[in-house]
Formats: C-alpha cells, sequence, structure tokens
C-alpha cells in the first residue's frame, strides 16, 4: 500500500459564486495532480432507511505504483 502523502494546497471560494459540489470537485480533480475523490455509500445503522456516504481522497500518482 502506498504512503500518505499529506498536502497543504487550499482553495477560496467567494460566499457570492455559488456553485454545486460537483462543480467544485471537478475543479480540483481537474487540476494535473490532483487528488482522486471517491464516495462510497453504506448504511447508516443507527439511523435505519438512511444511506450515508464515505469521501476518500487519494493521491493518483500513489495510485499507480
Amino acid at each position: 500500500m502506498p504512503g500518505t502523502v499529506v498536502g497543504t494546497n487550499t482553495r477560496t471560494y467567494p460566499v457570492y459564486d455559488l456553485a454545486t459540489v460537483y462543480t467544485r470537485l471537478t475543479d480540483i480533480t481537474g487540476v494535473q495532480g490532483g487528488p482522486d475523490v471517491d464516495f462510497k455509500p453504506y448504511f447508516d445503522l443507527t439511523n435505519p432507511g438512511f444511506i450515508r456516504w464515505s469521501m476518500q481522497i487519494g493521491n493518483p500518482f500513489a495510485q499507480c505504483n
């Protein structure tokens, strides 16, 4: 398993720039060398009938090894 790569890059968006989460994730993952983002659904056992999503963020270059 590849080691964890930690970064310090940040993005700041003005409050008047109302965009969807999909648009912002597409912006971030589209950057050359940007992270891979994966969403995995799971059942929330504390709230029957609800599905929650776990987001995993990884380094695409580390995944290629």
